[in-house]
This record gives C-alpha cells, structure tokens and sequence, in this order.
C-alpha cells in the first residue's frame, strides 16, 4: 500500500490530522519531505507507512537509490494531503 499526495482542497478540521513530519522529526531543518514545517496533513485515521513503518526512510535499498522512502516520500505517513503551514 503506497501513500497517495493528495491535491489541496479546502478541508474540515474532522478529516484530518497534524502529525509530525519522520524526514525531520519535526525539526523542519532542512526537509523537503514537510517543506520546512516540521508537520504534514495527514487524512484521519493517521497511518504510519507501510513500506518504511514510519521512519520516512528507504529499508533494504541498493546503495545506489535514495534513501529516502517511494511510498510515503519521506513524510512517514500514509495519505498526505500536504505540508502543513
């Protein structure tokens, strides 16, 4: 199961949660993963990836390829919406 970017759209407070971004650990130093926010908007219920199991970070991968995790881009979540602001 992948996580899936979804599109801005106007949103109510009950669809959603804050949870801190894994790329950074809620830093937001230098993270592309939450834009520098530290958080990212996640669908309710929050689910941690699947393919990384929250760390935002690539498992088993070929030295090659970038560590950060396909199926969540980095966030550590399931069914972002975006980067918190």
């Amino acid at each position: 199961m992948s996580a899936r970017v979804l599109p801005v759209m106007p949103l109510r407070s009950t669809q959603y949660s804050l949870e801190s971004c894994a790329g950074c650990h809620g830093s937001g130093i230098s993270c592309a993963a939450c834009e520098g926010n530290g958080y990212v908007l996640v669908l309710i219920p929050a689910l941690k990836c699947g393919h990384c199991l929250g760390s935002g970070m690539e498992r088993n991968r070929p030295a090659s390829s970038s560590p950060v995790c396909v199926s969540c881009a980095g966030t550590g979540w399931e069914n972002v919406i975006r980067a918190a602001r």
